[in-house]
């Protein structure tokens, strides 16, 4: 009878656990800049905002955090990848550099701490997805040519996926975008929103 009692005990607790781990929701966080954030617009708004709820419409049981830090470059990215790695993510977009551009660091440094970051994921089996970004035309051909390129190059060292970039079909448009032409306004991130979702539907 002991013995039964022990072994009913024992699946009941392997089911309570197998139960919680079916039931747990999936963590998607972002790693970006205001571009993330959603600089001149609300919360609700941003492209972050926008996945979470079409998650939710396709009952697919995640959580998505918003890890959008104005202002910040790609030197940032490792140590904060450190931190994200904390609340142990089942996948990361790393969307940072577009403040390097506007900036003209040096191409090579950008790359160095975007791979690193990468790496440190990676060494943490957690699956990243390189969101590209574009320099503007000011800094010449070939810094803007090499700048897009060093996010390809990254995604083919790391074996990445990669958006080509993360705003496509927005930049340059001035209706899709807040009044400092940079930063995408509410329609802007409803577009971000899809390309971001189209990208993290094969691992959902």
């Amino acid at each position: 009878m002991m013995q039964l009692l022990f072994t009913l005990i024992i699946s009941f607790s392997c089911f309570n656990t197998f139960s919680a781990e079916l039931s747990a929701p999936k963590k998607l966080v972002l790693l970006g800049d205001s571009l993330t954030e959603g600089l001149g617009v609300s919360r609700d708004s941003t492209f972050a905002a926008l996945v979470q709820e079409k998650l939710k419409k396709n009952n697919k049981n995640w959580i998505v955090t918003n890890s959008g830090v104005s202002g910040s470059t790609s030197a940032s990215a490792p140590s904060r990848m450190k931190w994200i790695l904390k609340s142990k993510p089942d996948l990361i977009l790393l969307a940072i550099g577009a403040n390097d551009a506007l900036r003209g660091l040096k191409i090579e440094a950008t790359k160095k701490n975007i791979l690193e970051a990468i790496m440190l994921a990676q060494k943490s089996a957690v699956k990243v997805i390189l969101a590209g970004m574009l320099a503007p035309p000011n800094y010449g051909k070939s810094y803007t040519q090499e700048f897009s390129k060093l996010y390809k190059d990254v995604a083919h060292q790391t074996k990445v996926k990669l958006i080509p970039f993360l705003l496509e079909g927005v930049a340059g448009h001035p209706e899709l975008n807040i009044a400092d032409g940079l930063h995408p306004n509410e329609k802007g991130h409803q577009i971000v929103a899809e390309i971001v979702y189209k990208a993290i539907e094969e691992y959902l």
